[in-house]
C-alpha cells in the first residue's frame, strides 16, 4: 500500500478515521473524527472508543471488538449510541478492519467511524409515524364498525315498524310516507353494511374461510338476489357456464357471492334496456390451484373515461350525478376489489360510455371434481325446439344444447315456432322449450296453435319463467301442462341435465299398481298417532297426511300436554317436535320412557346433523324425522317404524316429478299444493294465518336481537323456519335457519345480518304470493 497516498486519504477523509491497538486503545484519530467526538487528539490517544459509547453500549463494543481480534467474527459493522459534549442524542456506526501495518512493533486495526444520528432519527421518525398511522387507521375502523353496529340497532326496529305499519289500514298519504321511510331506513342499512365490510378490511379482521362449496348453487343464490329487480326493469339475465368448470370447489363461497351480487346489483342499477350476461371459466394454475374468471356484462349507461382513477375508491362513483339519481355509497367496488385481492385475484373492466360495461375478476380456488364432462353424449341427436325472444339467451342455448348432443331448431316469436311446425318435414321434436314472456305475446296461447295445427299434446314443454306465478289453469291447453318448469335465468348446465333426465323416462308418470285385497282378509288395523307439535301449520300438515294414511290422530300443542295425550290414548307411535314450549321434546320423550311408553317415538326437526339424532336417540326416541317433509317421507317412517301394519302399506302414489329450478325458491305453489294432497282452499288459509304471524315473529327476533338475547332469537327464528318450509318459501326458511344457527352460537353480529336478510326475504315472499291470495 502508498503509505504517503494513505496518509493524505486519513488527513482529508470526511469519515472519521483511527488506528487501534489489539486492545483497543487508540493509536491515532484523523481530524474528522475529532470533529465528531469534539475533542482534542491528546485527550483521545492511549483511551478505548468504548470511553464514548453512552450508557451500556461500552460493554457491547468490547464484546464485540475482542470477538473480531480473535477471528471469530462474522460481523464487521457495530452501531451505538455516542455521548457528545452537548449531551444531545447521537449514534455512530463503526466498521472494523485489517491493516497490513504495524506501529510500534503491534499490529494495527482500522476503524472507520461515521455519525448516523440524522439517519437514526429519520428511522424513528419514520417509524413513530408509520405506528400512529396504523393506530389511526385500526381506531378509525374500530369506530367505524361499533358505530355502524350500534346504528343497525335502531335501523331493525325502524325497518320493522314500518314494515308492520305498512301492513296496517293507511290512507293514501300515509302509506306514500311509511314507503319512503322504509326506502330511506334501507339505503341507510345499506350504507352502514358497506362501512362495516370496509372497516373489517381495512382492520385486517375479515378472515377468508376455505370451504366445499357448489358453484352453481352460488351462482343461482347470486342471481336470485337482483332477478327481482330486473324482471321489474324488463331486462334479461343470461348465465354463461363454461362446461368444463367443475361444480365443487373450496373456497370462500360467501366473499365470492359478496362480489358478484355487487357487480350484478350495478349492472341491473345502471342498465335500463337489454340484458345481463354472466359468463364463467376457469383455468389452471401453479400448485393444483385454477384461476375462476367471471365476467358480468350489461347494456347500460357505461362508464366515462374519467372515471377510471376514482372508480374503485371508497366512497367515490364513476360519475357523481349517478348519485343523485341512482343512489348507492361509492363504497361496492372498493370492497369488492379487496376482496377479490385476498383471495389470490385481480378485478378491472372494459367499457363505453352509453354502450355497457362489462367487468371482470379473478379468484383463486381449489378443484374439487374433475371437470372433464363427456359433453355430446346427452342429447343422442334428439331435435329440440325452442322458443325464446331475448337473442342473448336464445343462442347461448342453442350451444349449449348441440355441445350437449342435441339438434336444435330455434325461433324468437309464435309466428316462428309456427313457421317450425309447417316446415318440420314430418319429423318431431323431442320437447320443446317455451319462454313463457315472448315479448308481451301469450306463450300459452302460441302452445294452443301448435296443438290445433297437430303438435301431440303429449310432447314434453319445458317452460322458462322469471317468477313463480297463480296458477291460472284456464291458461293451459288441454292435457298441455309443463312437464317441467325452469326458473330464469336458467344455468345452461342445469337445461341439460333436466332434458336428459327428462326425455330418458322421468317425465313418464306410471302408476305403481295397488294390491287387491284377498277374500277373508282381515282389513288393516288403524294406527293410532299421537303428535306433539306446537307451530299450528306444521300441525294441520301432519293432520292432513297422517288422515290420507289412515290414521288417527291426538295432537298435542306442547311438551307437557303430549304426557297426557299419550297416557290416555296408548298410540302406536308418537311424532315428537324439539322445540316446544313448556317441555321440550328430549324432556318430553325421557318422561315417557320413564313412565313406561315403549311405542315408537320419533322426533321432528329440521336439524338433520348427527349430534341432533345422538341426543335424540339418548333421550329415549327411536328415529328422526326431517322437516320439510312430504307424504311419502311420513308413509316412509310409519313402515320403517310399524312394518306390516297399518292401511298406509296400501297407499300408491304415481312417482313425484322433479321440479328443478335454478335460484332460490321464494314460493312453489305447485309443490305447495302437493305437499298439502291438493288442497287449494287449505294452502290459500294456511297463507293468510303464515304472513301475519311471521311478521309477529320477525318483530320479536329484531327487539331480541337489539336486546342481545340469543335464546329469543333462535326461539322465533326456529317459529318462521318450520312454517316456512313446510309452506315451501325455502328462501325464507333458509334464512330463518341460519339466524337460528347464529343464535345457538351467540353470534351477534351475525343475527343482526340474517335478521336484515329476513325483512327482505319476507318482503320478497308477500309480493310473490299477493297474486294468489286475490284470486
Amino acid at each position: 500500500m502508498n503509505e504517503s497516498f494513505f496518509a493524505k486519504a486519513f488527513e482529508k477523509s470526511a469519515v472519521g478515521m483511527a488506528f487501534l491497538q489489539e486492545d483497543g486503545k487508540v493509536l491515532s484519530a484523523n481530524p474528522a473524527l475529532l470533529r465528531i467526538l469534539n475533542k482534542d487528539l491528546w485527550l483521545i490517544v492511549g483511551a478505548g472508543l468504548d470511553a464514548h459509547l453512552k450508557d451500556d453500549q461500552g460493554e457491547r463494543w468490547r464484546t464485540f471488538f475482542q470477538t473480531f481480534v480473535s477471528g471469530q467474527a462474522t460481523d464487521y459493522y457495530f452501531e451505538s449510541p455516542f455521548q457528545p459534549r452537548d449531551d444531545r442524542e447521537a449514534w455512530w456506526s463503526l466498521q472494523l478492519g485489517d491493516l497490513e501495518m504495524s506501529w510500534s512493533g503491534q499490529q494495527v486495526l482500522f476503524v472507520l467511524v461515521e455519525d448516523i444520528t440524522l439517519k437514526k432519527l429519520n428511522e424513528r421518525q419514520l417509524r413513530d409515524a408509520r405506528r400512529q398511522a396504523e393506530a389511526a387507521n385500526r381506531a378509525k375502523s374500530q369506530f367505524l364498525a361499533n358505530m355502524s353496529h350500534e346504528i343497525r340497532t335502531p335501523l331493525f326496529t325502524i325497518t320493522g315498524m314500518t314494515e308492520l305499519l305498512l301492513s296496517g289500514r293507511l290512507s293514501q298519504d300515509q302509506t306514500h310516507y311509511a314507503r319512503q321511510i322504509d326506502e330511506a331506513a334501507g339505503q341507510l342499512l345499506d350504507l352502514v353494511n358497506d362501512v362495516l365490510d370496509l372497516s373489517k378490511i381495512e382492520a385486517g379482521q375479515m378472515p377468508l374461510e376455505t370451504i366445499p362449496f357448489d358453484l352453481d348453487e352460488l351462482l343461482a343464490t347470486s342471481l336470485g338476489v337482483v332477478r327481482l329487480a330486473a324482471f321489474r326493469k324488463g331486462l334479461e339475465l343470461v348465465l354463461d357456464v363454461d362446461p368444463s368448470v367443475p361444480h365443487l370447489w373450496l373456497g370462500d363461497p360467501s366473499r365470492l357471492r359478496q362480489v358478484l351480487v355487487n357487480l350484478l346489483s350495478n349492472a341491473v342499477k345502471f342498465t335500463e334496456k337489454g340484458y345481463i350476461l354472466v359468463r364463467i371459466h376457469h383455468q389452471e394454475i401453479a400448485g393444483g390451484r385454477e384461476m375462476l374468471h367471471v365476467r358480468v356484462e350489461d347494456t347500460g349507461l357505461g362508464i366515462s373515461p374519467a372515471a377510471e382513477e376514482t372508480l374503485f375508491q371508497a366512497f367515490s362513483q364513476g360519475d357523481s350525478s349517478t348519485t343523485r339519481q341512482f343512489g348507492g355509497t361509492g363504497l361496492g367496488l372498493a370492497i369488492s376489489q379487496r376482496l377479490v385481492r385476498m383471495q389470490g385475484g385481480e378485478i378491472g373492466y372494459h367499457s363505453e360510455k352509453n354502450k355497457g360495461t362489462e367487468f371482470y375478476f379473478s379468484v383463486a380456488l381449489q378443484r374439487r371434481q374433475d371437470p372433464e364432462l363427456a359433453w355430446g353424449s346427452q342429447g343422442r341427436g334428439r331435435e329440440i325446439w325452442l322458443v325464446e325472444d331475448h337473442e342473448a339467451s336464445r343462442l347461448l342455448w342453442e350451444n349449449f344444447l348441440r355441445w350437449a348432443g342435441f339438434r336444435v331448431r330455434s325461433a324468437e316469436n309464435g309466428a316462428g315456432v309456427l313457421r317450425l311446425w309447417d316446415e318440420r318435414d314430418y319429423r318431431l321434436p323431442a320437447a320443446l322449450i317455451l319462454d313463457e314472456d315472448l315479448g308481451g305475446e301469450d306463450s300459452f296461447r302460441v302452445l294452443s296453435l301448435l296443438q290445433h295445427r297437430g303438435f301431440p299434446v303429449e310432447l314434453p314443454v319445458v317452460l322458462l319463467r322469471v317468477l313463480p306465478q297463480h296458477p291460472q289453469e284456464e291458461r293451459y291447453p288441454v292435457d298441455s301442462e309443463p312437464a317441467v318448469v325452469l326458473e330464469k335465468p336458467v344455468n345452461p348446465r342445469a337445461l341439460v341435465e333436466t332434458l336428459t333426465a327428462g326425455l330418458d323416462g322421468l317425465w313418464q308418470k306410471p302408476l305403481a299398481p295397488s294390491v287387491p285385497q284377498e277374500k277373508g282378509q282381515t282389513p288393516p288395523q288403524t294406527v293410532k298417532i299421537a303428535l306433539a307439535e306446537d307451530n299450528d301449520i306444521n300441525r294441520e300438515l301432519f293432520q292432513v297426511l297422517l288422515s290420507k294414511l289412515g290414521c288417527e290422530i291426538f295432537s298435542a300443542v306442547d311438551g307437557k300436554e303430549i304426557l297426557e295425550t299419550v297416557r290416555t290414548n296408548n298410540p302406536d307411535l308418537v311424532f315428537m317436535d324439539i322445540q316446544m314450549p313448556k317441555l321440550n321434546g328430549y324432556e318430553a320423550a325421557a318422561r315417557l320412557r320413564h313412565n313406561g311408553v315403549r311405542c315408537p317415538i320419533v322426533a321432528v326437526t329440521a336439524s338433520a346433523l348427527k349430534g341432533e339424532l345422538d341426543r335424540c336417540l339418548r333421550s329415549g326416541m327411536n328415529g328422526v324425522l326431517t322437516k320439510p317433509f312430504k307424504l311419502a317421507d311420513l308413509r316412509e317412517t310409519l313402515v320403517q317404524f310399524l312394518p306390516g301394519r297399518g292401511s298406509f302399506l296400501e297407499v300408491n302414489q304415481p312417482p313425484l316429478m322433479p321440479s328443478p329450478s335454478v335460484g332460490p325458491v321464494i314460493f312453489d305453489w305447485d309443490e305447495a299444493q302437493s305437499v298439502f294432497l291438493g288442497n287449494r282452499d287449505l294452502v290459500l288459509n294456511l297463507l293468510r294465518r303464515f304472513i301475519p304471524r311471521t311478521r309477529e315473529s320477525l318483530q320479536r327476533l329484531i327487539y331480541a336481537v337489539e336486546l342481545r338475547d340469543w335464546e329469543q332469537v333462535a326461539q322465533a327464528a326456529h317459529a318462521i323456519k318450520g312454517s316456512a318450509l313446510n309452506l315451501t318459501a325455502k328462501t325464507l326458511g333458509q334464512t330463518a335457519s341460519d339466524a337460528e344457527k347464529a343464535a345457538r352460537d351467540g353470534d351477534g353480529e351475525a343475527c343482526a345480518h340474517w335478521a336484515e336478510k329476513l325483512a327482505v326475504d319476507l318482503r320478497d315472499f308477500e309480493a310473490v304470493v299477493a297474486p294468489f291470495l286475490k284470486a
